[in-house]
């Protein structure tokens, strides 16, 4: 600031009013003409810790060594001698004065040098300090923020170029501004070919395979609307790549409201996405025969009975269980197994309409859904499969094996509860197939068709249940009689349950739902219990002994907790076990060979006996029965009932009686009704005849031996 044109004489001023300088905001130094101080105001004492009077005639570079070291002491003089005003600004002479503030800290500021004419040849020089620390503070605030703003600029930059999902901004119009390398990579064009030309023309994007009339950053912009982590897009690159990509938009706007552009952020989610895919078909999919599996055909299931309640469409179900599967399961190995439920779903699906589902819902049980399909086509449908995997001959080590189906089916007239109810009937309907000789269809009727039914399977288990804690079975024994010559009196134990009357049920009426419901292990231990403790009350009577069959169960057989509990009840009643003989069926034989030769090892360490029953009813394998240790053999009673009559019949009985007597294993014909089938079974050479011609069965503790 000058003075010159408001002061006449700084002499006067300092003289006369001290008070006008000292007011001033800012610092005022006058020197005579030979650099001595004549006055400086409040400021300046303040900021520089001197008093004027203590300082005042001195020559300033005396006061001020500093002084020596700046261009301020040759302003000075150019403004003394020269009459030249000069300004030294803070930006190159930044520390002429040593000016502090009350905490210390050096003051910025900026002098002035003014020439103050005194006389015709005389000046002096007076020197206004202004104080721009704050200014300077301004200055390198705004110096930090753009330098801030640069590196963030850069930052973002590079942040841009490494980020790893592609980037593309846009300009409000939709022309391309930016673009990473991510985004180069999966579009397969370069930066510069894609800046300033509209995204919609080198970013295709479709959904749900439709391309829509608006590109949606062009959407974005038009309506501001965000669009956040969508999976549901598809990109197709220059190359004609298609790529799923999750796809985000959002449109860029100013502090005050105005559209700069937008962003677009996609990332490549094919490999993901297939990888979904592949995790949403495995949960629904069989991995085996690559069918749906038992979740989602009751899914399938729930669909269409919805449809048939709402529009009365009939759909038909199939459940389809493979018979003696488990047999070349077991005896030819999971692997084996695993290849032939491949080639039964094949020709299942061979058969079946094109729309029918099919599903394979268990090991061996397959289910089949037929939309809108009456129940006679569908019995039809049904019996076509079954004579198909009848006629399919699978081979392994050069071995034919043949398979049957049992089936059941139903028709779905939307009056079922739910899925599950149909699922029940079905089943129900297959297994009354299975009991009625396998290899057969057989439909289910809600109106009672003399087949079991759900409610009456449920009402056998609670009966089962109840009869097992109730103690609620008694024994009947049946004579095995020798038919060449006396032996050991021999005889079957028979299991029968009691009704809640005392009347006796018949072990066809409840033996069916103890093996669905997975019940003949505790009949089984029941029946031995219960037939050791007879043994033992014999013995302790000093009664002669017989040799008691017991009949066990495929179940028991398999179980290794079942030959412990054996083990057991042999110990509790000290049972003399060579007079114990077990029966099991040549099926659960060879469906269970590993486990029936341990325990049957096993006991026979303790001296048992082993009959194989029902022999030729099933596999007839006579290569199993030479390792099985086996002491008799009972031929299957359907063969030995029409012997009489029957040449095939009475060839087929010698035949085996003949086989097992080269084995050294002694036999015994089942269904022996009358004189006339004894006789021939004598002249065959057969060892025992076991039936009503023989002996009615009778409870086990009437006996007379």
């Amino acid at each position: 600031m000058y003075l010159k044109e408001n002061i006449r004489s700084e002499t006067d001023i300092a003289s006369s009013q001290p008070d006008i300088l000292d007011s001033c905001s800012f610092g005022i130094i006058i020197l005579d003409s030979y650099s001595r101080l004549v006055h400086w105001n409040n400021w300046v004492s303040k900021h520089c810790g001197l008093a004027l009077k203590d300082k005042k005639g001195e020559h300033l570079e005396l006061i001020f060594p500093i002084l020596a070291k700046t261009r301020l002491l040759n302003a000075i003089d150019d403004s003394l001698n020269y009459r030249l005003p000069s300004t030294l600004s803070h930006k190159l002479n930044p520390h002429s004065l040593p000016f502090h503030d009350s905490q210390g800290k050096e003051i910025a500021h900026n002098i002035k040098i003014i020439p103050l004419k005194q006389s015709k040849d005389t000046y002096h020089c007076l020197i206004e300090i202004t104080d721009i620390s704050a200014v300077v503070k301004r200055e390198n605030q705004l110096r930090e923020i753009s330098a801030q703003i640069r590196r963030e600029k850069k930052w973002a930059s590079v942040t841009l170029l490494s980020i790893a999902d592609a980037v593309i901004t846009t300009d409000p119009e939709g022309r391309i501004i930016t673009v990473n390398d991510a985004a180069e990579k999966l579009t397969g064009l370069t930066r510069s070919t894609m800046q300033g030309t509209m995204i919609d023309s080198v970013c295709p994007l479709s959904q749900d395979d439709k391309t829509s009339a608006t590109h949606p950053a062009l959407h974005c912009l038009q309506d501001r609307l965000t669009l956040t982590d969508s999976e549901n897009f598809q990109f197709i690159s220059a190359q004609n790549t298609p790529y799923a990509v999750n796809l985000s938009l959002a449109p860029i706007i100013d502090s005050d409201e105005s559209l700069l552009g937008s962003v677009m952020i996609f990332r490549d989610i094919t490999q993901a996405r297939n990888a979904s895919e592949q995790l949403d078909w495995q949960a629904k999919h069989d991995h085996l025969t690559g069918l749906i599996n038992r979740r989602e055909f009751e899914r399938q299931l729930k669909k269409h009975l919805a449809d048939a309640n709402k529009n009365q469409n009939t759909h038909c179900m199939m459940y389809i269980d493979l018979d003696q599967f488990k047999v070349i399961n077991d005896t030819c190995g999971h692997d084996v197994g695993d290849k032939l439920l491949g080639q039964i779903s094949q020709l299942l699906q061979n058969q079946l309409r094109q729309g029918d589902i099919l599903a394979r819902i268990g090991g061996d049980e397959f289910c089949a859904l037929l939309p809108t399909c009456p129940i006679k086509n569908a019995f039809s449908i049904a019996n076509t499969l079954r004579q198909s995997i009848l006629e399919h001959r699978f081979v392994h080590h050069n071995k034919p094996y043949v398979l049957g189906a049992s089936i059941g089916l139903i028709a779905i007239s939307g009056q079922e509860q739910n899925a599950a109810e149909i699922l029940s009937a079905a089943d129900s309907a297959c297994y009354a197939a299975k009991s009625a000789g396998r290899n057969r269809v057989h439909v289910h009727n809600a109106q009672g068709d003399g087949s079991v039914q759900p409610q009456q399977l449920m009402q056998w288990f609670s009966r089962l249940q109840l009869a097992l804690e109730k103690d609620l079975f008694v024994l009947y024994a049946q004579k095995i009689s020798s038919i060449d010559q006396e032996k050991t009196p021999h005889y079957e134990v028979l299991v029968r349950m009691l009704d809640h009357d005392g009347s006796i049920i018949p072990p066809n009426s409840f033996i069916p739902a103890a093996e669905r419901f997975h019940l003949m292990q505790r009949i089984d231990r029941w029946v031995l219990n219960k037939a050791c403790s007879y043994m033992s009350a014999l013995e302790k009577k000093n009664k002669p002994l017989p040799i008691i069959s017991i009949n066990l169960s495929g179940t028991s057989i398999g179980d290794p907790y079942f030959l412990q509990a054996t083990l057991d009840i042999f110990e509790a009643y000290k049972t003399p076990s060579d007079h114990i003989c077990f029966e099991i069926t040549e099926t659960a034989a060879i469906s269970n060979i590993n486990e029936a030769l341990n325990f049957m090892t096993a006991m026979k360490k303790l001296n048992c006996k082993f009959s194989l029953d029902d022999f030729g009813s099933g596999l007839s394998s006579f290569s199993y029965l030479k390792n099985l240790p086996v002491d008799y053999l009972k031929i299957d009673g359907h063969f030995v009932k029409n012997i009489v009559s029957d040449a095939v019949d009475k060839a087929f009985v010698d035949s085996i009686n003949k086989i097992a007597q080269i084995m050294d294993i002694e036999t015994i014909a089942e269904f022996v009704e009358n004189d006339e089938i004894l006789d021939v079974l004598k002249t065959l050479g057969v060892n025992y005849a076991q039936g009503y011609g023989i002996s009615a069965p009778q409870p086990l503790d009437s006996l007379e031996l």
